[in-house]
């Protein structure tokens, strides 16, 4: 029996041994990634566990894609392993029991990322000794930048699916030199993946990096990068338009997403005479869409916050400025989305708003500055922003709300949109529009913002209209404050000209004490234009569907 006990100990024993050794080889350490690629390794009894399992790398194309490790053995023995990616090693690791290692070297070179497209991917932590286990489930989100493209390997579709992506204030110098230098992006679609403020050192990989040299025509400034972009001429802005200097442009021609991100404290200061100005200097057939702009421009030449000239088919839609623009340079168009709609272009602009403070010498408008003969639709865009037009009165002169002014073989409708801001102007400065000599469908839209002009042609709508083929306006209101020269002031025209335009106006009201006529050379079309009461229940069935009641005060639209 005493055998046979003994005998049955042992066997309990050596299963208690195989036991303890076979759990030893699955119980190694706790695995904590953070973006700075850091591990700490612990003794967790019987744990195996990692955390925060998704890494985003971005800046390949500056630093070759550095990342920095941390490894801590708190455990009672030597262990060895290396860190992996697409099969390459990273970086290999031997420590002591109770020793550290600080791997800042950790570099996505060439090879490692030679194929890789963007994505996520496994990054395999290894450990070889005293035994063997490979954890595959942490993931890097390899986000390519333009660098990447033709420099480092990286390969990206340009789809809206796989985009090339801007992270940083180095992607998107990097992304306008390269339209600056002829890459149109034709088909492409460019991502924006966070909101960038220059003046924020988190939003460069390197706020002090000089490689870029002098970009803003200041050479005492030491040229490091956060400089360049808030001193001198400041951002380049992507693409290329001077006017009467075809030879040069450049331009975007793809789609930008800025998957509602901003573009933050943008400094421009343009010197260069009659060159065309805004985020996008100039586009040809793009999409720009769902970004929001803000900072300061001083600018010479035609200028948007956003776009400074646009051509043939192009979209901006739910972009919102909040720049303030300022020019000086007589006999060009300001506006905080779209400087000038191209000759012969067709632009569509949708859900876009400005409430940027805009002033010129010459245009000033919210939305767009100048339609030069071509089709323009606007829809559910407003300005609540202050424009001003501080020049003597000129053929240029135009201040409002949504466009400054067009000439005669322009397509306009506006729709479903507002004007709140203050309009300040010298002649021809309206609630909406400031000038109109083309077609124009204005419907379904409202002005509620002071409109102050020192010269002729001030209105409620239209500061002056000079169309030779039609403008027709229906379903709208005038119910802001309007100070201007008695004999052409108007709740909804300030001026129509005699004999040669043709105006239809239905449906459409102004406040009875904001000026004597609609249109102050002609009598009131229908006698109920003129009335006191514009925020009752009863107006908003009068004057249509895309209103609704509010209780606060005048009619909104149906959107707002």
């Amino acid at each position: 029996m005493i055998q046979n006990r003994k005998k049955y100990i042992a066997i309990i024993i050596a299963i208690g041994l195989l036991l303890t050794l076979i759990v030893a080889q699955k119980v190694y350490a706790q695995y904590i990634l953070t973006r700075e690629f850091t591990i700490e390794m612990t003794t967790t009894p019987f744990n195996l566990e990692v955390s925060s399992k998704q890494i985003d790398i971005y800046n390949w194309g500056l630093d070759k894609g550095k990342v920095s490790t941390t490894v801590v053995n708190n455990n009672t023995y030597d262990i060895e392993g290396n860190i992996s990616i697409n099969g390459n090693i990273l970086k290999s690791f031997t420590l002591a029991p109770g020793t550290s290692q600080e791997m800042t070297d950790l570099n996505l070179t060439d090879d490692t990322i030679s194929g890789l497209s963007t994505g996520i991917h496994n990054v395999s932590v290894n450990i070889t000794k005293p035994y063997s286990e490979t954890i595959n489930n942490v993931k890097i989100n390899a986000v390519g930048t333009f660098t990447n493209v033709e420099k480092y390997g990286v390969k990206v579709a340009g789809t809206d699916e796989d985009p090339y992506s801007i992270y940083a204030v180095e992607d998107l110098i990097i992304f306008a030199q390269k339209v600056n230098s002829g890459t149109s992006y034709s088909g492409k679609t460019v991502a924006q993946l966070r909101s960038i403020d220059f003046l924020n050192d988190s939003n460069y990989y390197n706020p002090n990096d000089t490689s870029f040299g002098d970009l803003n025509n200041t050479p005492s400034d030491s040229n490091t990068l956060k400089n360049e972009m808030r001193m001198g001429s400041g951002f380049i802005g992507i693409g290329v338009s001077v006017d009467q200097k075809p030879e040069v442009e450049r331009v975007f021609s793809g789609k930008y997403d800025g998957r509602n991100n901003e573009i933050n404290s943008i400094h421009i200061n343009s010197q260069t005479a009659f060159r065309r100005c805004g985020i996008f200097n100039c586009i040809d057939g793009a999409t720009i869409q769902n970004l929001g702009i803000s900072g300061k421009m001083y600018v010479q030449g035609d200028t948007g916050g956003l776009v400074g000239a646009a051509k043939n088919t192009c979209t901006i839609k739910n972009c919102h400025n909040k720049t303030n623009i300022t020019a000086t340079e007589t006999g060009y168009s300001i506006s905080g989305i779209l400087g000038v709609a191209m000759k012969d272009s067709n632009m569509t602009i949708l859900d876009c708003s400005n409430s940027g403070t805009i002033t010129s010498s010459s245009s000033a408008t919210g939305i767009i500055g100048f339609v030069w003969q071509s089709t323009v639709e606007i829809v559910r865009c407003y300005n609540s922003g202050e424009i001003r037009s501080t020049g003597a009165p000129s053929a240029y002169s135009a201040a409002a709300g949504l466009i400054a002014r067009d000439n005669a073989a322009g397509d306009i409708t506006i729709s479903k949109c507002y004007n709140s801001g203050t309009i300040r102007g010298a002649r021809n400065t309206g609630g909406v529009i400031g000038m109109t000599q083309g077609k124009l469908l204005l419907i379904d839209s409202y002005n509620i913002g002071e409109v102050i002009g020192s010269e002729d042609y001030t209105g409620g709508l239209i500061g002056w209209q000079n169309s030779i083929v039609s403008t027709t306006i229906g379903n709208c209101y005038s119910a802001g404050k309007i100070t201007g020269k008695e004999a052409t002031k108007g709740g909804i025209i300030g001026l129509r000209k005699s004999d040669i335009s043709k105006a239809i106006v239905t449906k459409t009201y102004y406040l009875a004490d904001i000026a004597p006529r609609a249109i102050s050379n002609y009598e009131d079309i229908y006698p109920d234009m003129r009335r006191t009461d514009l925020i009752s229940a009863e107006f908003v069935e009068l004057i249509g569907k895309s209103f609704k009641y509010n209780s606060a005060g005048y009619p909104l639209l149906n959107w707002q």
